[in-house]
């Protein structure tokens, strides 16, 4: 479907608000969603899609991550049986896609943190390699 830069638009549309207003009313730096915009590889993580819904409960959290599915909630609509099925497999498979993202970014914040513990490991053990050369020496 669209990509997240064209799904952001069309929320900010939807909303009647611009990316600064937005991003002020989420907490965010303007440059996140310039990033969407412009940097290949950045989309909408799954914490900005989640702050989204829970500022408008009626954008679909799955649709801003996916593209899949509608882009507007609406709880009133009855769905016949054929169609609710076809629904359902669209929802299961953008839960699927979500966690599937949502793996993705726990991994590579696990890489980070572990490249930190490996810094921080490595300069602890300087650090401790220098507390015993001055253990041995006496202080006058």
């Amino acid at each position: 479907m669209k990509n997240d830069w064209e799904r952001l638009k069309l929320v900010l549309w939807q909303k009647d608000v611009n990316a600064n207003a937005l991003a002020r009313a989420l907490g965010k730096s303007v440059q996140t969603f310039y990033d969407i915009k412009n940097k290949p590889g950045i989309g909408i993580s799954i914490k900005l899609a989640e702050a989204i819904s829970s500022l408008y409960p009626d954008i679909n959290e799955a649709w801003l991550l996916t593209g899949k599915g509608e882009m507007m909630i609406n709880n009133g609509d009855q769905i016949s049986s054929p169609v609710q099925k076809e629904v359902d497999l669209l929802d299961s498979n953008a839960t699927i896609a979500i966690q599937a993202k949502w793996i993705n970014e726990l991994r590579k914040e696990n890489k980070e943190l572990a490249q930190t513990e490996a810094v921080l490991r490595y300069k602890l053990s300087l650090f401790e390699n220098a507390k015993n050369q001055e253990g041995g020496k006496e202080i006058n």
